[in-house]
Protein backbone atom coordinates (compact mmCIF):
# COMPACT_ATOMS: atom_id res chain seq x y z
CA UNK A 1 0.00 0.00 0.00
CA UNK A 2 1.45 3.49 -0.68
CA UNK A 3 0.39 6.64 0.27
CA UNK A 4 -0.35 9.31 -2.23
CA UNK A 5 -0.12 13.36 -1.91
CA UNK A 6 -2.54 15.35 -3.93
CA UNK A 7 -3.40 13.33 -7.25
CA UNK A 8 -6.76 14.88 -7.89
CA UNK A 9 -5.99 16.87 -11.23
CA UNK A 10 -6.04 20.26 -10.16
CA UNK A 11 -6.47 21.58 -13.82
CA UNK A 12 -10.33 20.77 -13.79
CA UNK A 13 -10.32 23.91 -10.62
CA UNK A 14 -9.56 27.56 -12.00
CA UNK A 15 -6.75 27.70 -9.76
CA UNK A 16 -5.77 26.28 -6.61
CA UNK A 17 -3.47 28.02 -4.32
CA UNK A 18 -0.63 26.66 -2.35
CA UNK A 19 -2.94 26.97 1.03
CA UNK A 20 -5.71 25.51 -0.60
CA UNK A 21 -3.25 22.27 -2.09
CA UNK A 22 -1.71 22.29 1.53
CA UNK A 23 -5.48 21.74 2.73
CA UNK A 24 -6.55 19.26 0.45
CA UNK A 25 -3.54 17.23 1.31
CA UNK A 26 -4.68 16.97 4.72
CA UNK A 27 -7.88 16.22 3.77
CA UNK A 28 -6.55 13.60 2.00
CA UNK A 29 -4.09 12.06 4.80
CA UNK A 30 -6.73 11.93 7.15
CA UNK A 31 -9.26 10.03 5.38
CA UNK A 32 -6.71 7.94 3.75
CA UNK A 33 -5.99 6.83 7.58
CA UNK A 34 -9.45 6.62 8.45
CA UNK A 35 -10.03 3.86 5.49
CA UNK A 36 -6.73 2.12 6.55
CA UNK A 37 -7.41 1.75 9.76
CA UNK A 38 -10.99 0.49 9.35
CA UNK A 39 -10.02 -1.95 7.09
CA UNK A 40 -7.08 -3.32 9.72
CA UNK A 41 -9.48 -3.43 12.26
CA UNK A 42 -11.82 -5.61 10.30
CA UNK A 43 -8.64 -7.69 9.08
CA UNK A 44 -9.57 -6.40 5.09
CA UNK A 45 -5.91 -5.18 4.26
CA UNK A 46 -4.75 -8.18 2.57
CA UNK A 47 -7.74 -9.47 1.02
CA UNK A 48 -7.20 -10.17 -2.95
CA UNK A 49 -10.21 -8.75 -3.60
CA UNK A 50 -9.18 -5.11 -2.44
CA UNK A 51 -8.74 -2.84 -5.43
CA UNK A 52 -6.74 -0.03 -6.53
CA UNK A 53 -8.56 3.45 -6.76
CA UNK A 54 -8.27 4.47 -10.63
CA UNK A 55 -7.12 7.91 -9.62
CA UNK A 56 -4.38 7.17 -7.19
CA UNK A 57 -3.51 4.21 -7.29
CA UNK A 58 -3.46 3.03 -3.65
CA UNK A 59 -5.08 -0.33 -2.70
CA UNK A 60 -7.87 0.64 -0.39
CA UNK A 61 -11.42 -0.24 -2.43
CA UNK A 62 -13.43 -2.57 -0.47
CA UNK A 63 -16.70 -3.16 -2.39
CA UNK A 64 -18.42 -4.36 0.89
CA UNK A 65 -16.99 -1.63 2.97
CA UNK A 66 -18.82 1.76 1.50
CA UNK A 67 -16.79 3.67 3.46
CA UNK A 68 -13.83 2.96 1.59
CA UNK A 69 -15.03 4.46 -1.77
CA UNK A 70 -17.27 7.20 -3.37
CA UNK A 71 -18.83 7.56 -6.45
CA UNK A 72 -16.93 9.59 -9.29
CA UNK A 73 -19.42 10.65 -11.85
CA UNK A 74 -17.57 12.74 -13.96
CA UNK A 75 -15.84 9.68 -14.56
CA UNK A 76 -17.77 7.05 -14.07
CA UNK A 77 -16.57 4.61 -11.98
CA UNK A 78 -15.82 4.45 -8.12
CA UNK A 79 -12.67 6.01 -6.39
CA UNK A 80 -10.91 5.86 -3.00
CA UNK A 81 -12.69 7.74 0.00
CA UNK A 82 -9.66 9.88 0.14
CA UNK A 83 -9.81 11.08 -3.36
CA UNK A 84 -13.13 11.94 -3.50
CA UNK A 85 -12.85 13.80 -0.29
CA UNK A 86 -9.99 15.72 -1.64
CA UNK A 87 -11.92 16.32 -4.82
CA UNK A 88 -15.09 17.56 -3.14
CA UNK A 89 -12.97 19.77 -0.95
CA UNK A 90 -11.52 21.22 -4.25
CA UNK A 91 -14.60 22.03 -5.51
CA UNK A 92 -16.14 23.70 -2.02
CA UNK A 93 -12.95 26.00 -2.13
CA UNK A 94 -13.00 26.53 -5.58
CA UNK A 95 -16.42 25.67 -7.80
CA UNK A 96 -15.63 25.84 -11.40
CA UNK A 97 -19.29 26.68 -12.27
CA UNK A 98 -20.55 29.86 -11.05
CA UNK A 99 -23.03 29.44 -7.95
CA UNK A 100 -24.94 32.78 -8.53
CA UNK A 101 -24.48 35.50 -6.42
CA UNK A 102 -23.97 39.82 -7.55
CA UNK A 103 -24.12 39.26 -11.68
CA UNK A 104 -23.24 42.06 -13.75
CA UNK A 105 -25.06 43.41 -16.28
Amino acid sequence: MTESDAVIDLRETHFISPDHARLARAVRASIRSQVVDLLDRHGLLNRKDVQRCPSCGDKVIVLEQPGTYVYDPANDRKICSACGAERDLLVILDPVVDIGGEGGG
